[in-house]
């Protein structure tokens, strides 16, 4: 049973511009945007899903979720393809 959607996320530069997501911004979102924002809810419950994007499947990004997610972890080349 799916419970929502935390929120829109728009990557932008310091100027306010709109910038191209890459492993680096899709990694701080995900540390100083998502994570936090998962205070509120039981993340032991919790299945995080994604796409195949590049910056999605970084072997950084995905140790990262893992840390976070385990094997509730629905990615390419993360524990559930």
């Amino acid at each position: 049973m799916g419970f929502g959607i935390i929120g829109l996320y728009f990557f932008k530069n310091d100027e306010g511009h709109n910038v191209t997501v890459n492993i680096d911004r899709y990694r701080a979102m995900i540390t100083n945007f998502f994570i936090p924002e998962l205070n509120n809810y039981d993340v032991q419950e919790l299945w995080f899903q994604q796409d195949g994007a590049t910056c999605h499947t970084a072997r950084a990004t995905i140790d990262l979720l893992k840390d976070t997610f385990g094997d509730r972890l629905i990615s390419r080349f993360g524990p559930v393809n």
